[in-house]
């Protein structure tokens, strides 16, 4: 710190005696400046340093916090992307009495790509886990060939004539219909259809 930086230093510095406010006199004055000149740097300039420094350091936590939300920010998108691109396949059904009107199950693939459908097999199931028993009332044909999904689209199977199917109280018994769905590059899906 030099003279110039002291002067005013001291010249705020005021002491109370006798209840009145006295300036420092020049001697004492300048007995604390030779004291800070030769003993270099004094607490004011300890503390200036200090404070440049904690605030260099708040700088510093700051871009950290920064740093650290806007990455997790960033995963946490792709994660929701991930959920929303996961794989789907959604099962529903439009039965009716009529053998000539036949029953309709609709596959639909609700994934963002598209799937190829190898093979399915209609089921009856009955009992309860762990002692459920599958029961194959129809499948597709083995010549049939694969079927190719697009995204968010559906593939209807028709059941008419001689592939119609009952499906009323009496018929299922308590029993539930599945369809095992045969997917490429997948494990089997078994995805439940109708329950009286």
């Amino acid at each position: 710190m030099g003279s110039d930086s002291i002067d005013p230093w001291l010249n705020c510095f005021l002491y109370k005696t006798n209840s009145q406010a006295i300036t420092m006199s020049d001697s004492l004055r300048n007995v604390i400046r030779q004291a800070v000149q030769s003993k270099g740097p004094g607490p004011f300039d300890a503390l200036m340093g200090r404070h440049h420094m904690c605030a260099a350091e708040s700088g510093s936590t700051l871009i950290a916090w920064w740093g650290a939300g806007l990455s997790t920010l960033l995963a946490i998108v792709k994660l929701l992307e991930l959920w929303r691109d996961r794989f789907r396949v959604d099962v529903s059904y439009n039965f009716t009495g009529s053998e000539s009107v036949g029953n309709e199950i609709f596959i639909r693939n609700l994934s963002n790509r598209p799937l190829i459908l190898t093979y399915w097999e209609l089921l009856y199931c009955s009992g309860r886990w762990p002692l459920k028993s599958f029961e194959s009332f129809g499948s597709a044909d083995f010549d049939s060939g694969d079927r190719r999904l697009e995204p968010y689209a559906t593939h209807t199977l028709h059941f008419t004539d001689a592939n119609y199917f009952s499906w009323g109280h009496k018929v299922l018994n308590g029993r539930k219909i599945f369809i095992r769905l045969h997917v490429a590059g997948r494990r089997p899906i078994l995805k439940l259809v109708y329950a009286h």
